[in-house]
């Protein structure tokens, strides 16, 4: 009777359309704090996500059919895995608190997240906030390089953490950077004001000097690649002189061969230096930056040998330190197995097994390059995809806090900036 009388006045589809609103608008606050205040960010992010849950729930019918569906469900039963997870085998006295405290936060992040997804594909492409879009897309990219630069110069810093220096330190203030920043080329790429494309050359430019500011070795090599390849495909998309002119595909190499080789020292060194390291792991085993990341990834797999389903982080890392005793080239993993293994499947694997854990994060992959190519081969979805597979490789992206924080705030966002049909984003 409740639910007639909501219909029949139209209220229910009244909070149907402005409930979203409001957690998108808060989505916006979210992103905009992250870089500076996580802490703050988390808080907002949390109530968005009480929101959006009370919101689902209380209209199922509406908001469970939408396309964002593919996406929000192995991105809940992630974060229900990982929740599960800690509730099994964390307990007052448990030995690694760091390890328990990433998964709890990120199943928190993936659950609420699932939910916003869910309320945000409903109103994608039909609230005119495109130039809240646009200028929030521009005060992150100059805010968060303006700060880069300052930490660079008056703290003489010599790898930039923006606000990531109590957790994911210089590499993940990297990672956020290039999230944030595709985030950014959706809406510059999208928008159809005059010079569109000069701000979005622009952004690239100052994105890719702040990275380099952060010198995260694999920053500095995805996100030229991931850059380029969302260019090239919304090229052969969209129906303007860039399509016709093929000298404009070369632009984004352009710039960003420019910059690197304006910062080529920086980025030299810190290459010759991870080949190196390389180099001295497989031959004597040696623990550097590189070395323990491959002797992360070696000591994950082998703890996992009869790990199909679950482990503790204690029986895990008490497999590591018995096989670092036996095999010299184990020994880098112990220095960093309380906190992650550096790498999203691996660690998936040593802790919640193949099925909840590896393939479960697969299929969270999957479901995003589906969504993507679904949606008119999406370059920003994709784009997104490729930067969080690949730099799942180096570090892990979805047992953390504010890098993950980060990427699944711009996945909601690009996600309610893809356009239906012809339309896009417009500074008016």
């Amino acid at each position: 009777m409740t639910k007639q009388f909501f219909k029949s006045n139209g209220l229910l589809q009244t909070l149907n359309w402005y409930i979203p609103i409001t957690i998108l608008l808060l989505c916006i606050i979210s992103l905009i704090l992250v870089p500076f205040k996580p802490n703050i960010t988390s808080k907002i992010f949390n109530l968005t996500g009480f929101i959006a849950i009370i919101t689902v729930l209380a209209s199922p019918k509406h908001y469970f059919k939408n396309k964002s569906l593919i996406i929000a469900i192995p991105l809940f039963f992630i974060g229900l895995s990982h929740l599960a997870w800690v509730e099994l085998y964390k307990t007052s006295d448990s030995l690694y608190k760091n390890v328990y405290y990433g998964y709890f936060q990120m199943g928190k992040i993936a659950i609420f997240g699932s939910f916003i997804l869910l309320c945000i594909d409903k109103i994608k492409g039909t609230f005119k906030l495109n130039r809240l879009h646009f200028f929030t897309a521009l005060f992150i990219q100059l805010s968060v390089f303006l700060y880069a630069l300052y930490q660079a110069i008056y703290f003489s810093s010599p790898r930039v953490e923006l606000s990531f220096g109590n957790a994911s330190n210089a590499t993940g203030a990297a990672y956020a950077m290039i999230f944030l920043s595709l985030y950014s080329q959706t809406v510059f790429l999208q928008s159809k004001i005059k010079f569109n494309y000069v701000i979005y050359f622009a952004s690239l430019v100052l994105t890719y000097i702040s990275i380099i500011l952060t010198e995260t070795r694999a920053a500095i090599l995805v996100y030229p690649f991931v850059s380029i390849f969302i260019f090239s495909l919304h090229s052969r998309e969209i129906n303007t002189k860039v399509k016709r002119n093929k000298i404009y595909l070369a632009i984004p190499i352009l710039v960003l061969l420019i910059c690197g080789l304006f910062f080529s020292d920086s980025i030299s060194s810190r290459m010759s230096l991870a080949a190196k390291e390389g180099l001295l792991y497989i031959e004597n085993g040696k623990s550097s930056s590189v070395g323990d990341r491959l002797s992360m990834i070696k000591a994950g797999i082998h703890s996992s040998n009869d790990n199909f389903f679950w482990q503790s982080a204690e029986e895990r890392n008490n497999k590591i330190s018995e096989l670092a005793k036996i095999d010299r080239s184990l020994q880098g993993a112990t220095k960093h197995f309380h906190a992650h293994l550096h790498n999203d499947l691996v660690e998936t694997l040593s802790t919640k097994g193949w099925i909840s854990g590896v393939m479960l994060t697969l299929i969270f992959y999957l479901a995003i390059i589906l969504y993507g190519i679904k949606n008119d081969k999406n370059p920003f979805i994709l784009g997104f995809a490729i930067s969080l597979i690949i730099l799942g490789f180096s570090d892990t992206l979805i047992i953390s806090k504010q890098v993950s924080l980060t990427w699944c705030l711009v996945l909601i966002l690009i996600i309610s900036c893809v356009p239906i049909k012809n339309n896009h984003i417009t500074s008016t």
